[in-house]
């Protein structure tokens, strides 16, 4: 833990891969706030408050990969949470049902086996479509 951190700080100037953990102490909320939105999106925000205000306040007016709220460790490990960053932290996320579809393709194929009268709606659009057409419009503005 480094209390009193600073932006000086090498460890509030890049990522942190390690077991570091600045903490920083404003006297409200807004300061805060305005420190988070100085730097490019985290990949994750920690934020420790039991007042619920202070909390939808800063999920609302920041951005990060995740946010965690009175924890440190566990979004990450949680199998059920998708992890990853937001902007230069990375994009994309992982674990579980999140990581499988982030590297999969999804790919939708449509394939219409026979044409079930759909081929009056597409060029060429001859007399005999067109007056086949009117007559269908004037059918079912009967009900209009």
């Amino acid at each position: 833990l480094v209390s009193k951190a600073t932006t000086e700080m090498k460890i509030l100037q890049e990522e942190i891969f390690g077991p570091v953990l600045p903490i920083l102490e404003y006297e409200n909320t807004d300061g805060a706030i305005n420190f988070i939105d100085s730097f490019d999106h985290s990949l994750a925000l920690y934020v420790y408050s039991n007042n619920a205000q202070v909390i939808d306040k800063i999920r609302a007016n920041t951005s990060s990969g995740g946010m965690s709220i009175n924890e440190v460790l566990l979004h990450v490990g949680h199998s059920e949470l998708p992890f990853g960053g937001a902007g230069k932290s990375g994009i994309g996320k992982y674990h579980g049902r999140y990581g499988f579809e982030e590297m999969s393709n999804m790919r939708s194929v449509l394939h219409r086996k026979f044409a079930a009268g759909t081929e009056y709606f597409y060029p060429p659009y001859t007399s005999s479509k067109k007056s086949l057409t009117d007559k269908i419009l004037k059918f079912f503005n009967r009900f209009l």
